[in-house]
């Protein structure tokens, strides 16, 4: 019997790093999003391309998940996705989540529910990926950082920037 209910597959941070952005490039996001600076560390530095035993980096975290998606927006060159649905490698449509009526949604389970089993080996889930950005309070709280490691690069006027954000996938 085929258990058709959610399970959480994985859920974690993702960090990139964007290595020799400029400073002017930097100003550009923060003044987009105009968010305050949560915190400034000195802090080793022993990833590649450069190693540093003590530099600077910035923080700056904002859980404004409008502000993020206006900022990344205004470029043409990449989509931006919040929510992606895969059926093995191939990207599907998402099935609509907000079901107002529950009566609806009590028919569409059972509908799921009647289907006739296939082995395991013939049927691929659904797995959908949705970054996650929200104020709940305590250790719930997923934010979007923004890391500025200035001093990285000596003597430029380049440094590394880090996006870090959480991403939950969804087996259904």
């Amino acid at each position: 019997m085929r258990n058709n209910c959610i399970h959480f597959l994985l859920r974690k941070w993702y960090k990139i790093d964007l290595n020799e952005t400029p400073k002017d490039f930097f100003a550009h996001i923060l003044h987009q999003l105009d968010v305050p600076v949560n915190s400034i560390r000195r802090m080793k530095h022993f990833r590649q391309p450069v190693i540093k035993e003590l530099t600077t980096r910035i923080s700056n975290i904002t859980t404004d998940a409008e502000a993020i998606n206006n900022l990344l927006s205004c470029q043409d060159r990449v989509p931006v996705l919040f929510s992606v649905s895969y059926h093995g490698s191939q990207l599907v449509e998402a099935e609509s989540e907000n079901v107002t009526d529950p009566l609806e949604a009590l028919k569409a389970a059972k509908q799921k529910a009647h289907l006739p089993a296939m082995s395991s080996r013939t049927t691929q889930r659904i797995t959908t990926s949705r970054v996650v950005i929200n104020d709940a309070h305590g250790r719930n709280t997923r934010e979007f950082e923004l890391q500025w490691w200035p001093a990285v690069y000596n003597g430029s006027n380049y440094g590394k920037l880090t996006l870090r954000f959480y991403v939950a996938k969804v087996l259904v």
